[in-house]
């Protein structure tokens, strides 16, 4: 019998790491309770990195140890053949940038396959992978070149619709992150998107990816990367975390770009949402998010003031201390 594959494919910052980690720390609950199968064939850590590396342009994902296609089926193959189940997740946001949904197709032949598909208002997109890229190293970039280098990223329709056109629209299963479907917790939302029933006595995980504040940002900006190893920025990056949960932005910092850029990214997007609800939620009348307020609250960041730099340093060094 074919066995169903659901193909968790991102958008990034939409919960994936917290939803990978609960799905590989709860493995064998859900081979008991639900059925289903979370491969430790093709992880890095949590998510099913190293498949996802297969499809990735040339030279994107340094991070990624690399496995030939053959090896990764194979154990998959295996490990599918020993699981009681008759669902397979697999999970990486990575999957987003693939090159050619053709050669995903292939890869996973002999699985009736689904493809989970998570979508974040852009705006808000935007604003968390920044912070995020900040956070890791990724840019130096200030936010309004960053931002302009990012408009060709924004097309849901057309981003969304080249795995329909491989595997079909009734093969895509969409998920709308906005506070209205999180009510119920992020793994609750990822199971009814997914066409699972929930587990009972679901215990909702932490996030991961703790933001960190403007001051704790521009803190870590002053760190050459070089300075430092990986293990002690990492270190550091925690160090952070903390302080900004004790030390939050004020509203006005919560966003790095202004309410009036923020319209103007909906408005460039709107038709393509529009295509996106018509063509893959039916009767939603061509709205893909119902959550549509542009927070007011805005003051571009004035930069580290000195005391706070001096305030950071000591809570830095006390956690080190510990």
């Amino acid at each position: 019998m074919t066995k169903r594959l659901i193909l968790h494919v991102g958008q990034s910052k939409t919960g994936t790491s917290t939803i990978q980690d609960f799905l590989a720390h709860n493995r064998r609950r859900l081979w008991r309770e639900a059925g289903v199968l979370y491969p430790q064939a093709g992880r890095q850590g949590a998510a099913h990195h190293r498949i996802a590396a297969l499809f990735l342009p040339a030279g994107n994902a340094a991070w990624i140890r690399r496995e030939d296609a053959a090896s990764l089926r194979a154990s998959l193959d295996q490990e599918v053949a020993q699981a009681p189940t008759s669902t397979v997740v697999v999970s990486s946001e990575a999957l987003f940038n693939a090159r050619s949904i053709d050669d995903v197709r292939s890869f996973f032949d002999g699985f009736t396959v689904e493809i989970l598909v998570i979508l974040r208002r852009q705006d808000r997109w935007l604003d968390s992978l920044y912070q995020h890229q900040l956070k890791v190293g990724e840019t130096e970039l200030e936010p309004q070149p960053w931002l302009a280098a990012r408009v060709s990223t924004l097309d849901y329709a057309t981003r969304v619709g080249r795995w329909a056109d491989v595997f079909g629209d009734a093969r895509v299963r969409i998920g709308v992150f906005e506070p209205a479907n999180l009510a119920g917790g992020l793994m609750a939302f990822f199971f009814r998107t997914a066409g699972l029933p929930v587990p009972p006595d679901l215990d909702e995980p932490s996030a991961r990816n703790e933001r960190l504040s403007r001051d704790a940002l521009a803190y870590l900006r002053r760190v050459p990367r070089n300075d430092i190893s990986g293990p002690q920025r990492q270190r550091l990056r925690r160090a952070l975390e903390q302080w900004s949960q004790e030390n939050p932005d004020p509203p006005a910092w919560r966003y790095f770009f202004s309410p009036a850029e923020r319209a103007d990214i909906l408005r460039r997007c709107k038709a393509t949402n529009a295509a996106v609800a018509r063509r893959f939620l039916p009767g939603s009348e061509g709205v893909l998010f119902h959550d549509n307020v542009i927070e007011a609250a805005f003051e571009p960041y004035p930069g580290l003031a000195p005391g706070v730099a001096a305030a950071i340093d000591r809570a830095v060094a006390a956690t080190a201390a510990e």
